[in-house]
């Protein structure tokens, strides 16, 4: 993996919406689609499980 560039890092501004054309483009030049897809759902699937956590807390 090349320095500086991440799938998780990818994964979670892509979710976010900051990322820069220029980032777009270094990551679809330097990373595996299968890890940056990987790296999505997992944090998705983080994501959801936090919300659902907190819904049941609050409305305890």
């Amino acid at each position: 993996m090349s320095e500086g560039r991440s799938p998780w890092r990818a994964a979670l501004g892509a979710m976010v919406g900051l990322r820069t054309r220029a980032d777009f483009e270094r990551d679809v030049a330097g990373l595996n689609i299968k890890h940056v897809l990987a790296a999505g759902v997992v944090l998705m699937i983080l994501f959801v499980g936090t919300l659902v956590t907190i819904v049941r807390w609050v409305t305890r």
